[in-house]
């Protein structure tokens, strides 16, 4: 049985069970379209760069070779931080077709706690690049490489930027990004195309945190299928297709910025406009997004509360941008007041809008399709369970309660 897209554009297939990985799909739409766009990232300083599905697959096809002639392999645990860039989709995939397992950490952990991760989890490997912005970080990031180096007994490799890392001893077990990957293209394939191989679906291939809304952050894990069934499973709430443009402001390393962004990219071809997230999280350049927004021609957004509070704060300005490309918005993650919505019909009354629900542990479960006259009161809320899960409601115990009974809501 196929799947097909719903809107134009050449359509995403997807043999219902036919099990693959992310980084397969990538292959084919390098093989596709290598000269689309897989992404256009704006970045602190609103700068425009891009990379086509071309150069993201070949790029990870030479560091995961250099990374797996260093030795990494299905038997690792990586520990990788790295602010949004354009290196991110190139390592996070590379990693994956090594088959190690990637803990993808958040920006802002001091070297202490870092050193604490990559011990209790055993990791063998530590990846990182610096953020521009943030000028002690290099030093702190060059003490954990020594503490590293020192304390672990089953280290394999610590990839540091070059750029910022000028004090680091690239001895034999730490090596410069550029350098791996002269290295990966001058090497032949053919163990990296026979261990690739070897990578199946149900392999672990990443960990995420959760946001804490329910305590202390935890690591969730995911096997490779998992972020495939997730990053399509949200693509087809809103129509994504290989024709699609899709604005995303939030870090990659949040769960949503990795399944509704460089999983989906894959997965389905489409093109990913990213603003940096300090742009617009910090309430910086609300407009310059809207900018974006316009000039890139976005037809798909996910748009978080924080975001629409702030664009319609802008109020009337916004009516200075033509958003006719915008076909679909996506948001979720926290409460989206009634009255937040209908503000931003006001300014965008042809575009439909996508409430969603889900978490770190099971991406998006349900969503209810919302447009500027259909956003009636009593119905505001009740959403539709997707495809493939199963909504139940059970005790302290985990035993499904009969009609009527309180309990806790249980998605599998």
């Amino acid at each position: 049985m196929e799947l097909s897209s719903e809107i134009r554009g050449r359509p995403i297939k997807l043999q219902e069970l036919e099990r693959q990985t992310v980084f397969q799909f990538l292959e084919a739409q390098a093989s596709n379209q290598p000269d689309q766009e897989a992404f256009v990232l704006y970045d602190q300083d609103c700068n425009r760069f891009s990379l086509t599905y071309r150069d993201w697959h070949n790029q990870s096809h030479a560091l995961a070779n250099a990374l797996i002639e260093k030795g990494l392999g299905s038997d690792d645990t990586v520990i990788y931080i790295s602010p949004n860039n354009l290196e991110y989709p190139v390592d996070i995939m590379a990693l994956f077709k090594t088959g190690a397992n990637v803990i993808a950490l958040q920006q802002g952990y001091d070297g202490d706690s870092i050193i604490e991760c990559l011990l209790k989890f055993e990791c063998s490997v530590f990846m990182y690049h610096l953020d521009d912005k943030h000028p002690t970080q290099a030093s702190m990031m060059q003490e954990v490489t020594k503490q590293f180096c020192q304390q672990s007994s089953n280290i394999k490799a610590v990839i540091a930027p070059a750029s910022g890392a000028e004090n680091i001893d690239f001895s034999r077990r730490v090596y410069s990004y550029t350098d791996l990957l002269s290295l990966g293209q001058s090497l032949s394939m053919s163990d990296m195309n026979m261990i690739t191989s070897r990578v199946h679906p149900d392999d672990p291939a990443l960990a995420q945190e959760t946001s804490g809304s329910t305590g202390y952050p935890k690591l969730c894990q995911f096997s490779h299928l998992t972020l495939v069934l997730a990053a399509l499973g949200t693509a087809r709430i809103i129509g994504v297709d290989t024709a699609s443009r899709i604005f995303l402001d939030l870090p990659f390393s949040w769960c949503s910025g990795m399944w509704a962004g460089i999983n989906m990219a894959a997965c389905t071809g489409a093109t990913l406009i990213c603003v940096h997230p300090t742009l617009t999280l910090t309430r910086r350049l609300t407009d310059f997004a809207l900018k974006v927004l316009q000039d890139e021609k976005c037809s798909k957004a996910f748009l978080l509360p924080y975001l629409i509070y702030d664009i319609n704060e802008l109020g009337p300005l916004v009516l200075k941008y033509n958003f006719e490309c915008l076909q679909r918005v996506l948001t979720g993650s926290q409460p989206v007041p009634l009255d937040l919505l209908r503000k931003l019909f006001t300014l965008l009354p042809n575009t439909e809008v996508f409430l969603s629900y889900g978490s770190t542990e099971t991406a998006l479960v349900a969503s209810q399709k919302l447009g500027k006259d259909s956003l009636g009161v009593s119905m505001y809320g009740w959403m539709e369970v997707l495809d493939g899960v199963e909504l139940t409601i059970r005790d302290d115990e985990g035993r499904v309660v009969s009609k009527g009974t309180i309990g806790e809501v249980w998605f599998d």
